[in-house]
């Protein structure tokens, strides 16, 4: 015991940067009382269910929706139908051919870096986040609360500041875990980043835009294939709801979408969900944290935990299991085709389908 404790005093002298943002980050965390302070968006806008309740289907039926609306929503309906049966029908003759799976294998892909790089960017991450949010309270005191916690352009604004700090903290400690493991000679390429050279962006593994249509392929044909699972998890995720009698709350950021109509604010949200949520996320979970859990336990395992993160850090516990499975589902893309691109796609493709689900209801509610 008083040879660890030496040791992680002696590791974080040497780590003078890190020690003093996690002192900082304590003291936040202090000075703010009870701990982490809210979120901007509990989650990204489209990682929700949004079911139809009465007063919408009366709506529809009184012939007083919006023409329009009222299309698209046909229209995703059909396409969630045809999503359905066609994933039921790869599944079958998956079964049935005796090769059930849904990713071909790729290549293999490894990582310089640890849990402890992991913990650190969580460390920098939630230092600089907390203190922007602290700076953004003190400036609503100072402007007698002009600027409210709760308008939309703050949500936004630290919606896009969140996931720019994480795609900034992983690359850059991805980046220098890479040349510290070949400047001290333990960097191989048989076992680690096995084929680097195959055009990675920015040196991270796996993230390459080369074969970025077959990626898109394998992420069509993965999500459909996964679409019956995600709606018997999402069934399943009602029932335990309404028998723990646990209350529905829409996404903070989906809110506004609730008053007057705002088209440019909805396009924002699409600018958040299916592009900003999907590549900083997964350069997160699938690039920067799960392989790096590979590396201490087997692969199933590892995908199951950081599944679980992934849905737990969402904070929409009406949807937790939907959302877990579906980091199931990218977390086995990256492992089997090794590409994050993969895993990005799929992301996209399941927030764009069900962020436009949410504003058609929407619309279709407030006809």
């Amino acid at each position: 015991m008083k040879n660890i404790l030496n040791r992680t005093v002696g590791w974080l002298k040497a780590e003078r940067i890190f020690t003093a943002v996690l002192c900082g980050l304590l003291l936040i965390l202090l000075y703010s009382g009870a701990g982490i302070s809210p979120r901007p968006t509990s989650m990204p806008p489209g990682e929700q269910s949004v079911i139809p309740d009465n007063d919408l289907l009366k709506t529809i039926r009184s012939g007083h929706a919006p023409a329009v609306a009222l299309h698209i929503y046909g229209l995703l309906l059909i396409a969630g139908l045809t999503m359905l049966i066609s994933g039921i029908g790869l599944n079958i003759r998956g079964w049935m051919r005796g090769d059930w799976r849904f990713f071909p294998a790729g290549r293999t892909v490894g990582v310089p870096w640890t849990l402890v790089t992991v913990f650190k960017a969580v460390v920098y991450f939630l230092f600089s986040f907390l203190l922007i949010l602290n700076l953004e309270a003190v400036w609503r005191d100072l402007t007698a609360g002009e600027l409210s916690s709760s308008s939309t352009s703050l949500l936004v604004g630290n919606a896009f500041i969140q996931y720019a700090l994480i795609v900034i903290f992983v690359l850059g400690l991805a980046s220098r875990s890479g040349v510290k493991k070949i400047a001290s000679g333990r960097y191989r390429s048989e076992d680690e980043f096995s084929r680097r050279g195959s055009g990675d962006l920015f040196g991270f593994p796996g993230l390459t835009v080369r074969y970025w249509r077959g990626d898109l392929r394998r992420a069509f044909k993965g999500y459909i294939q996964f679409f019956p699972i995600l709606i018997g998890l999402l069934f399943i995720s009602l029932q335990v709801m309404e028998i723990f009698n646990i209350p529905y709350r829409p996404n903070p950021l989906v809110g506004p979408l609730l008053g007057k109509d705002q088209i440019g604010f909805t396009i924002i949200l699409y600018l958040i969900g299916v592009i900003a949520a999907p590549l900083a996320e997964e350069l997160f979970f699938r690039g920067f944290f799960f392989p790096a859990l590979m590396k201490k336990i087997p692969v199933n395992p590892s995908i199951l935990i950081s599944a679980v993160f992934f849905s737990s850090l969402h904070l929409n516990w009406h949807d937790w299991l939907p959302i877990m499975g579906l980091g199931v589902l990218l977390a086995r893309s990256y492992q089997k085709t090794g590409s994050l691109l993969v895993s990005i796609f799929i992301h996209a493709i399941h927030n764009a389908f069900f962020l436009t689900y949410t504003v058609v209801l929407i619309e279709l509610t407030r006809g």
